[in-house]
C-alpha cells in the first residue's frame, strides 16, 4: 500500500475518534504521491508527526514552543538499553529515553495508543 493511502486511513482515524483535539492536518516534505510525514494539529497548539516507511515508524508529539517537552516512538535501533529494543519512547526528551508499549500491529493500533497517550497528557496540563 503507499504512503499516501497509509496516510489517509490514519488521517481518517484521527479525524474520526480524536476531532475533539485534532484541529487540522497537513502532509509534509516529499512529493504529493510520496509524502514524507502526515501532521497532525492538536487543540492546544501542538503537534503530531506521523512518519511511516517499509522500514519502520515514528510518532512524534512535539511540545517543545509550548513547555520544552516531546515525546517519540520509533524502532530506529539504536537503543539496545531498552527491553523492547528497537521499539523506544523519548519521554519529554531527546535523552530520555524508556520501553515503548506501542502496539506494533499495526499503524492504527499505534494511533490510538498515541492518542490515548496524548489525551492523558493533556488532562494532566490542563488540570
Amino acid at each position: 500500500m503507499e504512503v499516501r493511502t497509509r496516510y489517509q486511513i490514519l488521517l481518517t482515524v484521527a479525524l474520526g475518534e480524536f476531532s475533539h483535539i485534532v484541529t487540522g492536518s497537513s502532509l509534509v516534505g516529499g512529493t504529493v504521491l510520496k509524502p514524507r510525514v502526515l501532521r497532525l494539529h492538536l487543540s492546544d497548539r501542538s503537534y503530531l508527526d506521523i512518519r511511516l516507511a517499509t522500514d519502520g515508524y515514528v510518532f512524534h508529539w512535539e511540545r517543545r514552543s509550548l513547555d520544552g517537552t516531546l515525546y517519540r516512538w520509533d524502532d530506529a535501533p539504536h537503543h539496545r538499553e531498552v527491553t523492547t529494543f528497537p521499539h523506544h519512547l523519548h519521554s519529554g526528551s531527546e535523552s530520555h529515553i524508556s520501553d515503548s508499549q506501542i502496539p506494533t500491529n499495526s499503524a492504527e493500533s499505534a494511533l490510538r495508543y498515541v492518542f490515548s497517550f496524548i489525551e492523558e497528557k493533556m488532562d494532566d496540563y490542563c488540570g
